[in-house]
């Protein structure tokens, strides 16, 4: 699984996807009940420190159980709240992108069968100006207080009625 969403990240931001599938509503949040929380990041240099995403994880869990949501481990989630962070370097600058993903297996009736694939439910990000001295707390920032803030608002305003 985690290969096949490497692949298809890859492609969202190479091909600048986010925005077509915000444009396309990409945020269907009916129904979603319990979640595992992920977060990628690259290997050989990571954006956020390891203390700062420990913290982020407990506050993202806490945000996410207030909406109603439960947090899960993977094995027993039915979907995965990915959080990407990546430091992306321009020309003149670098920033950090942080986005959110939902990632589930989904059904869909062809014309003579049922087929199961896995499949981004939703997805939003945000882009911020990378400054060594302070990634955490904007990475914290731009993805407790804007991202998850976000989503959770979303899944109470879908789930309410």
């Amino acid at each position: 699984m985690r290969a096949i969403y490497l692949f298809g990240l890859g492609l969202f931001i190479a091909t600048g996807m986010p925005n077509i599938a915000r444009a396309t509503g990409l945020g269907n949040l009916k129904g979603l009940n319990d979640v595992a929380i992920a977060f990628v990041q690259p290997r050989g240099r990571p954006v956020i420190s390891h203390n700062a995403m420990l913290q982020l994880d407990k506050d993202i869990k806490l945000k996410l159980q207030s909406a109603g949501i439960t947090v899960t481990s993977q094995q027993d989630a039915k979907a995965i709240f990915d959080i990407n962070i990546q430091n992306i370097v321009g020309g003149t600058n670098e920033s950090i992108l942080v986005q959110i993903l939902v990632l589930e297996v989904v059904n869909t009736t062809a014309r003579e069968s049922s087929k199961e694939f896995e499949a981004i439910t939703y997805m939003d990000q945000d882009l911020c100006d990378n400054s060594l001295s302070n990634a955490d707390s904007k990475i914290r920032d731009v993805t407790l207080n804007k991202l998850v803030t976000k989503f959770a608002s979303q899944y109470r305003e879908q789930n309410s009625k």
